[in-house]
């Protein structure tokens, strides 16, 4: 697995939250739901991404274009 970091600044508050795949992929959608909410107020910015051979080939169609679902904000 490789994870690419694109962040310049140090992080002053870290918090973990996933959204596992599932049964109406409502974790996952819950989570982008809040993502995108904290992305409009500027509280979360896109800081990274990890890629692997093992992950199923999988990308979501975005507003901004072709997301990847495996990232870090």
């Amino acid at each position: 697995m490789e994870i690419r970091v694109s962040l310049q600044k140090s992080i002053e508050e870290k918090i973990i939250c996933t959204g596992f795949k599932g049964v109406g992929e409502v974790g996952r959608l819950s989570l982008r739901y809040l993502l995108k909410s904290a992305e409009r107020q500027g509280d979360a910015e896109r800081i990274g991404q990890a890629l692997s051979h093992s992950q199923p080939p999988f990308v979501e169609i975005i507003e901004k274009g072709i997301g990847n679902p495996y990232e870090f904000f």
